[in-house]
C-alpha cells in the first residue's frame, strides 16, 4: 500500500525513541533511586506515546544492583572524612590562637615595662612631659597588644565550634560577649594616637604655662576614657567567660574542670576591677588571668583536641 513505508518509519521512529527513553530512565532509576516515576509523553507525527510507567521495572533497576548503596557509601565516607577533617583545623587555629595570644601578652608586658611610660608617675604633667621619650614603646607595646586581641577572637571561634554541640545557646551566648569585649579592647591599641596631639601641644615653643596645665587635664581626662572602656571591656569578656564556662561543663571533651575554670577566671576578673584600677600594679595579676593563663590553658586544650578529634 502506498502508506506502508510511511507505517514502517513510524513504528522503527517509535521503537528507536522508547529505547532511548527506556534507557534514559534507567539510569535516572540508577541516580535517583527506584521510587523514580517518569512522567514522560512524547509526540510522533501528532500521536500520543504514552508514559513509560510503572508496569515493567529496568532489568538495570537499583534493586537488583548494590551499585548505588556503594555509591552513596562512598559518598557518604569522604563527605563525613572531609567534614572531620575541617572540625581538626578549625580547633587546631583555635588552640595555636590562644597559645599565640600568651606569647603576644608577654611581650606586651616585657615592652611596656622596658620602653613604656612610667608606672611611677603620679601626677599626668610628669606623664604628658616624658611621652615623646616613650612613645615608640608605647606604640610597639600596643602592636603586641592588637595581635592579643586578634589572637583571642580566633581562641573564642574555637571554643565555640568545640561547644556548639552540646550546649549551643550558652556557646553562642558566651562567645558574643567575649568577642564585644574583645572589641572593645580593639579600641585601646591605638592609645598613642589619642595622646599625640596633647603632647605636641604640650611640648609646643610658643606653649604658656596655662597651656601646659589646660593639656595636663586634657590628658587625665583621656586617660579616664581608657580606664573606662577598660571596665567595659573586663565586664563583657568575664561575663563571657562565665557563661562559656556553663556549656564548658556541659561538654564531655572538656570536662568539669575546665568549665569551672572558666567561671572562676571571669568571677575573679570581676572582682579585680571592682577593687582595683585598671592602670594600678595591684591589678596586674588579674590581667595576667585573663590575657595569658586563661589562652594559654584553653588553648592548648584545643590544640589537643584537634588531634584526638
Amino acid at each position: 500500500m502506498v502508506y506502508a513505508p510511511v507505517d514502517c518509519y513510524e513504528r522503527e521512529t517509535l521503537h528507536a525513541d522508547s529505547g532511548r527513553m527506556m534507557i534514559g530512565l534507567q539510569f535516572n532509576n540508577l541516580i535517583f533511586g527506584s521510587k523514580f516515576e517518569s512522567k514522560i509523553a512524547g509526540y510522533s507525527h501528532g500521536r500520543f506515546i504514552p508514559t513509560l510507567a510503572t508496569a515493567t521495572r529496568s532489568p538495570l533497576s537499583v534493586d537488583d544492583l548494590p551499585l548505588r548503596k556503594r555509591i552513596l557509601s562512598l559518598y557518604t565516607h569522604f563527605t563525613a572524612e572531609e567534614h572531620m577533617d575541617q572540625e581538626k583545623s578549625f580547633l587546631r587555629w583555635g588552640g595555636l590562637a590562644g597559645i599565640l595570644a600568651g606569647i603576644f601578652f608577654i611581650l606586651t608586658i616585657v615592652t611596656l615595662v622596658e620602653f613604656g611610660p612610667s608606672t611611677t608617675a603620679t601626677t599626668p604633667t610628669q606623664l604628658v612631659m616624658n611621652f615623646p621619650n616613650v612613645r615608640t614603646g608605647l606604640a610597639v607595646g600596643n602592636g603586641f597588644y592588637f595581635l592579643v586581641s586578634v589572637s583571642l577572637v580566633g581562641l573564642a571561634l574555637g571554643l565555640y565550634r568545640a561547644l556548639r554541640g552540646t550546649s549551643l545557646g550558652p556557646a553562642l551566648y558566651g562567645t558574643v560577649l567575649y568577642v564585644l569585649g574583645l572589641g572593645v579592647t580593639f579600641i585601646e591599641d591605638t592609645t598613642q594616637v589619642a595622646f599625640d596631639p596633647i603632647s605636641n601641644l604640650y611640648h609646643a615653643p610658643g606653649a604658656t604655662a596655662a597651656d601646659q596645665a589646660t593639656l595636663a587635664l586634657l590628658w587625665q581626662a583621656t586617660q579616664g576614657m581608657f580606664n573606662e572602656f577598660d571596665v567595659a571591656a573586663t565586664l563583657l569578656l568575664s561575663t563571657g567567660l562565665i557563661v562559656l564556662g556553663v556549656a564548658i561543663i556541659r561538654t564531655p571533651a572538656f570536662g568539669k574542670v575546665f568549665g569551672g575554670l572558666s567561671v572562676a577566671f571571669g568571677a575573679t576578673q570581676i572582682l579585680g576591677i571592682s577593687l582595683f584600677s585598671t592602670n594600678s600594679a595591684a591589678y596586674a595579676p588579674f590581667a595576667l588571668l585573663a590575657f595569658l593563663i586563661f589562652p594559654a590553658l584553653f588553648g592548648s586544650k584545643l590544640y589537643r583536641m584537634s588531634k584526638v578529634a
